[in-house]
């Protein structure tokens, strides 16, 4: 069954199945992308309706020959709300769609309702999160600040595709995503003339054995299905800088897609894409100590505007970071960004980065506190 999915962003399993729930579920890449085949895997509820588990596409089923070349991307675009469409944002990650006729699959914290599901049971309970965060750094939206960054050269999202035939099917490709610190020259141009830095902490080793081949987060049994990219990483950062500023985000069980778009002349773009994830709740309280405001100050445990944001973050658990059954309690927020990425070029030297501003002690960061 073929749906027009809806998608946006801008900028982080292990196999393509994992438990969730108690339940088998296909990794899902949810219709907020253009022209994604969705699963029949439905429900029924009491009433007879029918909810659609939305899911990436399968490997295509003819091999192919890998291709030479690297294929660079930057994200340009970001936002954590609405799909590019203005649709929802999300993917079914627990193969259940919560409150339309189905129950959460695992147990939301005491004295709290179960979180939704949007349409098709995308789940995107870390929205409401990433909400409260950007009011403490006095900003429209995170999304705005990744913005931003990306568009002074501060800092992106680097994608890098190599062995892709250039068709619209591909049964493996190499995937590797990489942050980005910024160049500090001129804005970018969006192009392959640009020099963006590689931060080496996204590199299996830093320093002098830095190597960009040895990413830390690479998928090498990713592929192309209809020109759609579905690509898998255990766990990535999501980080955002201009100036003293700085927002991070640690992932889980990540899936990135979108739509290959040949643009000409050997450039390609990623449109429509899209990162559905989980944060667990260690790094969901550890994204509060990541926070550095214009003056680069963080927030820590003491701080009187800290209960307020651990609130947020500890409320919106719905689902499990890893393996779970429905008697559990949930241990991590479902999370989903939208991107649009277009041509870019790397530099050939890599950047170690340090955290801006001052940091929170040991005994106070966020990141050693517990919601229950």
């Amino acid at each position: 069954m073929k749906l027009a999915c809806r998608a946006t962003f801008t900028f982080a399993l292990i196999s393509r199945r994992f438990i969730a729930g108690g339940a088998l579920v296909a990794l899902a890449s949810g219709c907020a992308l253009s022209d994604f085949a969705q699963d029949a895997a439905s429900a029924g509820t009491s009433g007879g309706a029918i909810c659609e588990h939305a899911t990436v596409p399968l490997p295509p089923a003819a091999k192919s020959a890998p291709t030479a070349g690297d294929i660079w991307l930057a994200w340009r675009t970001i936002r954590f709300d609405t799909a590019t469409d203005g649709g929802p944002l999300g993917l079914d990650l627990d193969a259940s769609c919560t409150c339309q006729g189905q129950d959460q699959q695992c147990q939301p914290p005491a004295g709290v309702e179960p979180v939704c599901d949007l349409a098709e049971g995308r789940d995107n309970a870390a929205a409401g999160f990433i909400e409260v965060l950007a009011e403490r750094l006095s900003i429209t939206s995170l999304g705005a600040l990744f913005v931003k960054s990306a568009e002074k050269g501060e800092s992106t999202v680097l994608v890098r595709i190599t062995g892709y035939n250039g068709g619209q099917n591909d049964d493996v490709v190499t995937v590797r995503v990489y942050g980005s610190a910024g160049f500090g020259g001129p804005v970018p141009t969006w192009s392959a003339g640009d020099a963006w830095p590689i931060d080496d902490s996204f590199l299996a080793a830093q320093g002098a054995g830095a190597d960009i081949d040895d990413a830390r987060h690479q998928d090498e049994a990713a592929y192309v299905t209809e020109g759609q990219l579905v690509a898998y990483f255990p766990a990535f950062s999501l980080i955002a800088r201009s100036g003293f500023q700085r927002a991070a985000l640690r992932l889980k069980a990540v899936q990135l897609t979108g739509k290959l778009v040949d643009s000409g002349g050997g450039n390609w773009r990623l449109g429509n894409g899209l990162v559905a994830a989980r944060i667990a709740e260690a790094d969901a309280l550890g994204a509060i100590g990541e926070l550095r405001d214009v003056s680069g100050l963080p927030v820590c445990i003491h701080d009187t505007g800290y209960p307020v944001l651990k609130k947020s973050g500890c409320e919106g658990r719905d689902i499990f970071a890893g393996a779970g059954g429905p008697t559990m309690s949930c241990d991590a927020l479902s999370f989903a960004v939208a991107f649009e990425a277009e041509p870019a070029g790397v530099s050939a030297k890599t950047v170690s980065v340090p955290s801006p501003g001052t940091s929170c002690d040991a005994a106070s960061h966020p990141g050693t506190d517990t919601c229950d």
